[in-house]
């Protein structure tokens, strides 16, 4: 069962609270709260900038050394952001030079969508590039002082084909930029492979530190996510978030529900739909709620994410097993699991070789 201290973060869990949300949210403040708790899960649900913001502007009475302690956590996340931004923009600059195309996703255009880099930081750049373009980004990159795991180029290509990324890291002094360079938005197992040139001609620009940057449109962050929670198994409360915010922007709900099926993605629209709206409170139109409802096997993976979430962090078990069941149940049909399950096979026959580190 839910306790109040995570009824509290998942009131918090919305950029912008709105006249009855904050009301609640402000009654539930109010109660008397493990707040040791209530703060421990908003860190595992990536919510601790929310909780802080909605304590401060809606809550007088909240407990001052509370209030304190996320104000310094926040702090130190947004001049980290601001440290990643500058990285984001610099890499981006070297790649227009070198004329290799590229699309950002997640980590400034999320931001964006949450309307501040204070309330929806992030950890690391992530660019997606076509798969003939990886060396010329690999190279680009470690002239700028990245570094990689070192691997045999075979090793690398079954890296990149097993999941879909790879990862560059570089510190200046004591800061860490990571910049993670998919060549998929998500592994090659999921059915859900849109056209990198369809996925750039759609594609906006953001501003990031001063760089203009071509973004995934909103449409299309929106399928992203909903397949990449998959990957995440859905485990975090920030999940729903993402989507229920970046919601709030798509342009066309026909053209996702068209692209969803093209891709063989509907049911993970469908779960991303039924736990953004019933965790979060986020708004989809009418059609899309209705159908999302009337998939008995989306809202019996909703509820299994449901009973994730309320289950305590300290005991939270994330199995390969767990993994694969949600995976292969979110199919939309037989060839889909088919084809999780032969990649889910193979994955773990390479997985030891590509990662002989692990």
């Amino acid at each position: 069962m839910s306790s109040p201290e995570l009824d509290l973060v998942r009131l918090a869990a919305r950029a912008d609270l709105g006249p009855e949300r904050s009301r609640a949210f402000r009654h539930a403040a109010e109660q008397p709260l493990d707040w040791t708790l209530a703060v421990r899960l908003a860190q595992y649900h990536r919510l601790v900038p929310l909780l802080f913001v909605h304590l401060r502007d809606h809550v007088p009475a909240a407990p001052e050394a509370v209030v304190s302690a996320l104000h310094d956590a926040v702090r130190k996340t947004s001049v980290h952001v601001l440290f990643l931004s500058s990285e984001m923009a610099r890499v981006a600059r070297r790649l227009d030079r070198d004329g290799v195309p590229y699309l950002v996703f997640k980590g400034p255009s999320l931001a964006e969508a949450y309307g501040s880099v204070a309330k929806r930081p992030f950890v690391d750049n992530d660019i997606l590039v076509h798969r003939e373009d990886f060396g010329r980004v690999e190279r680009a990159l470690l002239d700028l002082g990245f570094g990689t795991q070192k691997r045999s180029d075979r090793q690398q290509s079954g890296y990149l084909w097993v999941h879909g990324e790879y990862t560059f890291r570089r510190m200046v002094g004591a800061a860490r930029s990571a910049v993670d360079v998919h060549t998929n938005l998500v592994p090659f197992g999921f059915s859900y492979a849109p056209s990198f040139g369809e996925l750039r001609g759609r594609a906006r620009t953001l501003d990031v530190a001063g760089t203009g940057v071509p973004v995934l449109g909103w449409d299309d962050l929106f399928l992203t996510l909903s397949v990449n929670a998959l990957k995440d198994q859905w485990d975090r409360l920030r999940l729903a978030t993402d989507l229920a915010e970046v919601a709030r922007l798509v342009d066309d709900w026909d053209a996702v529900g068209a692209r969803a099926a093209q891709l063989g993605s509907r049911r993970a629209v469908h779960l991303a739909v039924l736990v953004a709206a019933d965790e979060v409170g986020g708004e989809f139109p009418p059609h899309l709620v209705r159908q999302s409802r009337q998939d008995r096997r989306a809202q019996a993976l909703a509820r299994r994410a449901r009973a994730f979430f309320e289950t305590s962090a300290e005991t939270r078990v994330r199995s390969g097993r767990g993994r694969a069941s949600l995976n292969l149940l979110v199919q939309d049909g037989l060839r889909g699991q088919l084809r999780y399950s032969g990649f889910a096979a193979v994955r773990r026959a390479m997985e030891r070789w590509v990662d002989p580190g692990a």
